[in-house]
């Protein structure tokens, strides 16, 4: 923490963040933009297990996203996998060390000589 935000803490100022103002959507305001942003070619559901399911994610806009704004995409993202981390290894011991092993036989497939 900086030395100026301990100091705001102790004087009992807050600190200036920008305010981020929330944008609400109606059922039937968000079914439209949803029909007229994203075509209708798109696949997002790609794959389904019992009550898990693989969806694709589209970013459109994001090109057209200030600098500042994609780096805090890239920040959001990163911390996220962080996240991920953190919540294998704390659902069991070992799940790290499962989860890079079956990403390394899915990745490295054609190394695996079927029988």
């Amino acid at each position: 923490m900086t030395a100026a935000r301990c100091n705001a803490r102790r004087s009992g100022r807050r600190s200036r963040r920008p305010s981020v103002r929330p944008t609400h959507f109606h059922r039937g305001d968000l079914a439209e933009l949803l029909r007229t942003a994203a075509p209708a070619e798109r696949k997002y559901l790609l794959e389904r297990v019992d009550d898990a399911a693989v969806v694709q994610l589209y970013a459109d806009g994001f090109a057209e996203l200030p600098l500042k704004e994609k780096t805090l995409v890239w920040h959001l993202y990163q911390a996220a996998i962080a996240g991920r981390d953190i919540f294998y290894d704390q659902k069991y011991a070992h799940n790290l060390d499962m989860r890079d092993v079956l990403e390394a036989i899915v990745s490295h497939h054609d190394w695996l000589h079927p029988h």
